[in-house]
C-alpha cells in the first residue's frame, strides 16, 4: 500500500496490487475499461455454463477483496455478487472478473 501526504490530507494507493492482480491473470496488456461491471450482467445460477478452475476464481475473489475492503470500495457491490458463486463458477462468472479487472486498470490511480 502506499500512502502520501499532500496538504493536509491524507491518500493510499494499492496500484501495485493492481498491477500484479494483472499480471498473475494474464491481463496487463489488456484495454481498460470505465465501468466496473457490464451493464448487461445478471448474477444467477448458470447451471448450464461450463464449470472453470475454481482456485484461479478464488484466488481473483481474495484479491479483489483486499483491494475493496482497504481503498476501492467502488467495486464492493459487483465483487460481492460475485463471491457468491466461489463454489461454482462458471465461465459467465470468470468473464464478469476479467471486466472487473480491466475496471481496475483504467481505474488503477483512483
Amino acid at each position: 500500500m502506499i500512502t502520501w501526504h499532500k496538504d493536509g490530507s491524507l491518500g493510499l494507493s494499492q496500484s501495485d496490487l493492481i498491477r500484479k492482480l494483472l499480471y498473475d491473470n494474464h491481463m496487463s496488456d489488456s484495454k481498460g475499461i470505465k465501468t466496473p461491471c457490464n451493464g448487461n450482467f445478471h448474477t444467477g445460477i448458470d447451471n448450464e455454463g461450463d464449470i472453470i478452475a475454481i482456485t484461479a476464481y478464488q484466488r481473483a475473489i481474495g484479491s479483489l477483496n483486499h483491494l475493496a475492503q482497504h481503498t476501492r470500495p467502488d467495486i464492493m457491490f459487483i465483487l460481492n455478487q460475485l463471491s457468491r458463486y466461489s463454489i461454482k463458477p462458471t465461465i459467465k462468472h470468470w468473464t464478469a472478473i476479467k471486466h472487473l479487472m480491466r475496471y481496475l486498470k483504467a481505474t488503477i490511480n483512483l
